[in-house]
Order: C-alpha cells, then structure tokens, then sequence
C-alpha cells in the first residue's frame, strides 16, 4: 500500500511563533486523519522546518505520494515560481515518489464567515492607542 504525505508550506518569518496557527492546523489535520497519512509543516525563509528537509523525512517515512498544500491565500512568487523549483528539483531526486502541487488556499465561501467572525470579534477591542501593542489581539 502506498503511504502517503501532506506538507503544508508556508511563508516563513522572523518572529518567534509566527507559525503556530499553521502547526496547529497541521496537528488538527493529523488529529482528524489518523495514522494513514504523514501530515508536516515547513517554511519557505527565515526559520526551519525547511522544505528540502520535511520532504526528505516524509519520504525516509515511507511516503511514495506527496501533496504540497501552499498555505497562501494569494498567488504570488512563491506560489507561480518559488515552489514549483522546490518540487521539481525533489521529483528530480526521487523519481520513484509522486509529487502533487496542491492548491493554496484562496477564496473559499468559508472565509466569509471566518472574517465576519473576526470583525464582531474586534468591535470591543480597544484603539491602537491605547494599547501599546503592534500585534492583533
């Protein structure tokens, strides 16, 4: 039976935590699927997990197909250019494995929801003035 991966990739960042929305939903889809699947998170800059090497322990992990989900909801550079290189130059490497490009993440009717949850969310916040903070609550 063929294992199979997922690996969500992201922006990458400088800040400390900046990620741990993205591993927490990497750990509630490994939550959600059970032991079938190697489901893993990397970064495309700044700081680790790297492609390169998540790639390389999923398939060290047995998996013979890999789906890369780009956590972006935008097309941009990465999207059309940055990781397609990364997966060539994997399937370049591993002939034997199947490498998928899934889609990013985009507009979803689900985001509407999610935004107008966020908005009656931030209605009682408090003025950026007044709370000499940069970050969200």
């Amino acid at each position: 039976m063929k294992k199979e991966a997922v690996i969500l990739i992201g922006h990458g960042s400088r800040i400390p935590g900046a990620a741990e929305d993205m591993e927490r939903v990497a750990a509630g889809m490994r939550e959600r699927m059970g032991e079938g699947r190697i489901i893993e998170f990397c970064h495309m800059s700044m700081t680790g997990p790297f492609f390169p090497e998540v790639f390389d322990r999923c398939v060290a992990g047995g998996a013979s197909k890999v789906v890369v989900i780009p956590y972006f909801l935008h097309m941009g550079a990465h999207i059309l250019e940055d990781i397609p290189e990364l997966l060539l130059a994997k399937a370049r490497e591993y002939p034997g494995v199947e490498i998928i490009f899934g889609r990013n993440l985009g507009y979803d009717d689900c985001l509407v929801d999610l935004v107008i949850r966020r908005m009656n969310e931030s209605w009682s916040l408090p003025d950026i003035r007044n709370t000499g903070r940069r970050k969200p609550a």
